[in-house]
């Protein structure tokens, strides 16, 4: 079992390797089965020692932003968040992200992998 469960906090960690280099506001986080937490810093306080127990979904949202300049330009990001029972506020927003595909595939993993539901608001 020990094995199995080290694979699987290895996986998540290099999907989050990956999708860094692509997205903006992105957190460092680490599932650990083992510990029964996730460890997430980064773009911000850190938040230490959520238990898995309590993330009760993960969360894809599609925002738009107005950027100003010389025009006025409309940009649409996608967000990843963690949905966590008893958190004030009850989301921890985990990346913002240009690129739907790859932003959704990571939030389809992570919640196979937390065995939570995916709430896709895009």
């Amino acid at each position: 079992m020990l094995l199995p469960t080290a694979f699987a906090v290895l996986c998540v960690r290099l999907a989050w390797q990956r999708v860094r280099a692509g997205g903006t506001g992105v957190r460092q986080a680490t599932f650990d089965r083992l510990l029964e937490e996730a460890q997430i810093s980064g773009s911000g306080a850190p938040v230490d020692g959520v238990p898995l127990r309590d993330i009760v979904a993960v969360q894809l949202c599609t925002c738009s932003s107005r950027i100003y300049g010389n025009l006025t330009v409309w940009r649409t990001t996608h967000e990843l968040n963690l949905v966590v029972r008893g958190l004030p506020g009850g989301r921890i927003n985990l990346m913002a992200h240009g690129r739907a595909d790859a932003i959704a595939e990571d939030a389809r993993h992570l919640a196979e992998f937390l065995g939570v539901p995916l709430l896709d608001h895009t």
